[in-house]
């Protein structure tokens, strides 16, 4: 049975024929109307996944801070006591900034300062337990020698609040040894409508001196920093955030979001509800069709 017959054998009468093509226009528009309502609810939240190879990076604690290092064979530099090499555990206090800088193969130099003129954390070595100043400096040497003996710097950043950035791109410099970064990526991950799968929105490639930054967070940091045989360091974490930018040197910002667009084409979801809703428009487009045809030959 062609769909001539088809609609032929549905026994309406000519007025509801007339209508009927109107009737799934407005269910298509019905849907289309959803679509947009779900669209306007649907959280455009997304995790931002970095990765990158870089010679600075700086970390700000937050609120709340749960970030502790362990410190092995590292110097410590105070105003409070002379310098000396230790081994052991500091644990951040609040809103502490950690400014780390290893450029190419050097050694790993760690300045920490608290921003509210109180103690940056307490030092646990050695059965003991110090409290130390607001600003205090840490340099971990030997790096290549570490490596060979089997052991890797590995910093955790667990529950940070404040911050994490790389450092900023190269402008009028006066310093030859400012840190940059080399190379990296941040990939955008956002979550379907049904929160059962995740799904990559985006990849964005980080090219040489160029900053990511995120400008509404929603999640802390989570992530670690690497030292190693390689030159620089390496960063990785996630964080939840709604708007992210890249920027270049020469000033150039664009963005790194998911959009509504990034949605339609990755969930399945709304992949399903567009393709009724062009069923529906189809379907009314042929019945109108038909309905022309046959008034025509009347």
């Amino acid at each position: 049975m062609n769909f001539q017959s088809f609609y032929n054998s549905i026994r309406f009468p000519n007025w509801k024929k007339k209508i009927f093509p109107y009737v799934f226009f407005s269910l298509a528009l019905l849907l289309f109307g959803t679509v947009i309502y779900l669209f306007s609810r649907s959280s455009l939240e997304t995790s931002y996944e970095l990765n990158a190879i870089t010679e600075g990076v700086s970390i700000n604690t937050g609120n709340n801070s749960e970030l502790i290092w362990f410190f092995e064979n590292a110097k410590l530099i105070s105003n409070q006591t002379k310098d000396s090499y230790f081994s052991g555990s500091l644990k951040f206090n609040d809103s502490t900034t950690i400014t780390i800088k290893r450029v190419s193969l050097g050694l790993c130099a760690i300045s920490i300062r608290n921003t509210v003129n109180t103690s940056v954390g307490t030092l646990h070595y050695d059965a003991y337990k110090k409290r130390l100043g607001k600003s205090i400096h840490i340099v971990l040497d030997s790096i290549q020698y570490r490596s060979h003996q089997g052991s890797t710097i590995v910093f955790p950043l667990n529950k940070i609040n404040g911050f994490i950035s790389t450092p900023s791109p190269v402008a009028q410099e006066t310093d030859m040894n400012v840190p940059i970064l080399r190379e990296g990526k941040v990939s955008l991950l956002n979550t379907s409508f049904n929160k059962k799968t995740v799904y990559q929105a985006g990849e964005y490639i980080l090219h040489t001196g160029d900053q990511f930054k995120l400008k509404e967070r929603i999640s802390p940091y989570y992530g670690f920093l690497t030292i190693n045989e390689n030159p620089c360091m390496n960063l990785n974490y996630k964080v939840a955030g709604s708007k992210g930018y890249i920027q270049s040197p020469g000033g150039l910002i664009h963005s790194a979001e998911s959009t509504l667009l990034h949605k339609l084409q990755n969930d399945i979801f709304y992949q399903w509800l567009s393709l009724v809703f062009g069923v529906l428009v189809v379907i009314a487009s042929l019945f109108g069709a038909v309905n022309d045809v046959k008034d025509m030959f009347k």
